[in-house]
């Protein structure tokens, strides 16, 4: 088959690459490796895509002037390749078992599967999200990594600080630096701007908590003075505001909240539509009642009708590239080699999740490669027995080996091992934990060279107490009951099915089914959980449908929902950020296409940004805007409780 040829050379020419003792001219791979068209233009454009293969699958071919000569040769340094990373096969089992209760929404695990051999096949469901670390310059982290000062522009300001790390909050990537004052401040990563320059060297003072960089909430970051608001409404939703000191009124309560920045907590109060209000101080209710009045005045002059009701076509499955292929071989030989060489057809197959004729065919096209002659002697000797269902390999190329990673992979890698470790450490036996410590530490050592002592990374994705009683209900097949403070529906008590946790954006959800329909559910809005009896939970018929539709994409990727298009000066453009996180594309010139989970979630959002933003929605969802802040206006006119 074409697409074996193919795979075939480019594995011959990464061999011969990274086996020569000298560069090799295009000339010498072409005549030395078998496979590539005849004709010159077509040889060197086959060529050109070879090199374009390797360099997109991050090996790096290197590219010398050859002495006296007027031409370049190509060679592959196995020390650019090779990582120095060996897993005992029980060290390699405890991080596949652990890996197994989580798949990664970003493609973050693929980095374990493509570089270190690790297999992993999703067991309890769970699925989180590493933030998106690719918004890093390089400059940046090559900054990191040799302490160098960076300039850059924020937000149209020109900026020069000492870049001490990165910090994870809320789904987002902040480069945490120091000023000239010797402050520590943090820069969202995808809002740097060009010029991104690095400066001079510093020496880092010790001991700098990179977490104290942001707040743990947004109410936090500081706009304003810091004021504690009283708040009064039902229990469950002050719970899930994050009030403290709950005292009961009435069929309610009223605690307290503390803030610096006043107007991202009115417009999270305004999203739960006046189900909870400002007591106190009354600057701040009267502050709420005229924000709601100007949100309500603008709707007309600011919002028209557009938007649409819309469902996005899944995803079809495509043809694998060739540099999809060499990476699934080179996956192959390094889960091999951390099983002793040796191990049944099936049960690599099944790791990997393919066919076993597939696993076979990709086998015995390796076994077909190797370095000039290409006499049975240096070819890569690899056995694929089918009828004894059996593989067997025994190599020393690079192509079986851990791969060197950069520091934005090194970061996802460890990352990725942290959270493992935070969600299933507890459910690992001991034995089974502490392989899976010395495997984490067998990397972070493996990586020290990417990532050095002064390139830090801090990722918040911590697991709320509510995923520990959820994961034990989806496992047993059982049902749990809880408060849930919505501000989109009635506030009260759900009994649901699980299926499945995911974390989007900072927010965890749990995605489950019950006598309406699977949902979403955020667990920050969750309380009094219990695991309960499955009878009269939801029928089997609505759980099997449910599970049907539950694919990764549609959890993550709002596949069905409500199109809008809004337009927002900075000022609403982080409410939009706290209020929509993970369910909003910038496009161009301040606007941003948002996908709502309902005319009501869209109607919150809408008279929570009021005045500072514009664009087009439903009607139903601007007529719900309306009815909400006419509501939120009359409650806030009225007496509030003691």
């Amino acid at each position: 088959m074409a697409g074996d040829e193919s795979l075939e050379r480019l594995i011959n020419v990464f061999e011969i690459l990274v086996s020569t003792d000298r560069p090799l001219t295009h000339e010498e791979i072409l005549d030395s490796v078998p496979g590539f068209p005849q004709g010159r233009e077509a040889r060197l454009r086959a060529f050109e895509r070879v090199k374009f293969s390797l360099r997109d699958l991050g090996i790096p071919v290197e590219v010398v002037t050859l002495p006296g000569k007027s031409v370049v040769g190509y060679r592959i340094r196995r020390e650019d390749v090779e990582l120095d990373l060996d897993f005992t096969p029980e060290e390699a089992g405890a991080l596949e078992s652990a890996l197994g209760c989580a798949s990664f929404a970003d493609g973050s695990g693929t980095v374990l599967n493509s570089h270190f051999g690790i297999l992993y096949r999703q067991a309890a469901p769970i699925i989180w999200q590493v933030s998106d670390l690719s918004h890093v310059p390089e400059v940046i982290t090559d900054a990191l990594r040799r302490s160098r000062e960076v300039s850059f522009v924020y937000r149209g300001t020109p900026r020069t600080a000492r870049p001490y790390g990165l910090l994870s909050r809320w789904g987002r990537v902040y480069l945490v630096a120091e000023t000239a004052s010797g402050e520590l401040r943090n820069y969202r990563a995808d809002r740097l701007q060009e010029p991104i320059v690095a400066g001079a060297s510093f020496e880092r003072s010790p001991g700098r908590d990179l977490g104290s960089a942001l707040p743990p909430h947004p109410w936090l970051l500081e706009v304003d003075d810091l004021v504690e608001i009283r708040l009064s409404g039902p229990r469950a939703a002050l719970a899930a505001l994050g009030a403290q000191e709950l005292e009961p009124v009435g069929d309610g309560a009223i605690g307290t909240a503390a803030t610096t920045n006043v107007d991202l907590v009115i417009a999270d109060l305004i999203s739960y539509g006046g189900e909870v209000l400002p007591v106190a101080p009354p600057a701040i209710r009267a502050r709420m009642r005229a924000a709601v009045d100007e949100n309500l005045s603008s709707l007309g002059s600011r919002w028209s009708v557009g938007g649409s009701k819309r469902s996005f076509p899944r995803q079809r499955r495509r043809p694998q590239s060739i540099q999809e292929r060499f990476a699934m071989v080179s996956n192959l030989l390094a889960f091999l080699r951390s099983r002793g060489n040796s191990a049944r057809l099936t049960e690599v197959a099944g790791a990997l999740g393919l066919p076993v004729e597939s696993v076979a065919s990709l086998l015995e096209t390796v076994s077909l490669c190797g370095i000039p002659p290409y006499s049975p002697d240096v070819l890569l000797e690899v056995v694929v027995d089918r009828e004894e269902d059996y593989v067997e390999v025994s190599l020393e190329s690079p192509l079986a080996k851990p791969k060197r990673v950069g520091p934005i992979e090194a970061m996802i890698a460890l990352a990725t091992v942290e959270a493992v470790v935070a969600a299933a450490g507890g459910e690992l036996a001991p034995e089974d934990l502490l392989h899976l410590r010395a495997a984490r530490g067998k990397m972070e050592a493996a990586l020290s060279a990417q990532i050095l002592d002064s390139l830090v990374y801090v990722d918040d994705l911590d697991l709320p107490p509510e995923v520990g009683v959820l994961r034990g209900a989806i496992v047993a097949g059982a049902c749990v009951e809880f408060q849930y403070a919505s501000p989109y529906s009635a506030i009260g008590p759900r009994h649901v099915a699980p299926l499945q946790i995911f974390a989007l954006s900072g927010l965890w959800y749990l995605y489950a089914a019950g006598e309406s329909g699977p949902r979403r559910y955020r667990l920050d809005r969750i309380s009094q959980i219990r695991s309960v009896p499955t009878d009269g939970c939801v029928g089997e018929q609505a759980r099997r449908a449910a599970l049907s539709e539950l694919q990764r994409e549609d959890l993550l990727a709002l596949e069905d929902g409500i199109w809008m298009e809004v337009r927002a000066d900075p000022a609403a453009e982080v409410v939009l950020d706290y209020l929509a996180r993970g369910n909003f594309e910038p496009l161009a010139d301040g606007r941003f296409s948002v996908v709502a989970h309902s005319d009501a979630w869209a109607a919150g959002l809408i008279l929570a940004l009021g005045a500072r933003a514009s664009g087009e929605a439903s009607a139903a969802a601007l007529a719900l805007a309306r009815k909400l802040g006419s509501a939120i206006a009359t409650a806030l006119s009225a007496e509030g409780p003691g």
